[in-house]
């Protein structure tokens, strides 16, 4: 089982799409918000660039809406935006999978234990976090574009281990046993 996480691209596609090529063959890839800029902000058309009709035709794909995320970045997109979270099983991993921006990490936590979570996702800061809390992996990938943190970075689950990984050379950043 192999499961890729990312957050806050902001638009930058060239920065999303290395991620994605470093979660090739992964059974599931979570984005967890702000997929797209604001277009107030950007006058670039994601519709003309072929690369959405790839994001599009992703099976293996689902998003959580951002704060910056727009019912227009959902038609770009052809997939849901789920808000304010998603709940995602897959094997023996149950996901709690939310932006951020709607809960406190109290709140979050508390929400991801309801639904029997045993790793809770998400995004927002821009700054990474890989932690535990009793039975319950606690992930913040960082952002792929714009990290507050000092490096764009990616998440990846696989062999009863959360990592994450520099998207610049693809360096171990952080590793957390499940």
């Amino acid at each position: 089982m192999k499961i890729g996480i990312l957050s806050d691209t902001h638009g930058n596609l060239d920065a999303f799409f290395e991620a994605l090529s470093q979660m090739k063959n992964a059974d599931l890839i979570l984005h967890l918000g702000d997929v797209l800029p604001t277009y107030s902000y950007d006058r670039y058309d994601f519709g003309a660039d072929p690369r959405m009709d790839i994001l599009r035709d992703m099976t293996n794909i689902r998003f959580v809406r951002g704060n910056g995320d727009t019912a227009h970045h959902q038609r770009l997109l052809g997939h849901p935006l789920h808000d304010p979270f998603l709940f995602v099983e897959l094997g023996k991993y149950r996901i709690f999978a939310t932006h951020g921006h709607h809960y406190s990490r109290m709140s979050m936590l508390m929400r991801a234990k309801e639904l029997n979570a045993n790793i809770l996702c998400y995004g927002h800061s821009h700054i990474k976090e890989l932690d535990s809390d009793d039975e319950m992996a606690i992930l913040n990938p960082g952002s792929t574009s714009l990290p507050r943190d000092g490096r764009a970075s990616y998440a990846l689950i696989s062999d009863d281990r959360i990592r994450i990984f520099s998207l610049e050379d693809h360096s171990l950043i952080a590793e957390l046993p499940l």
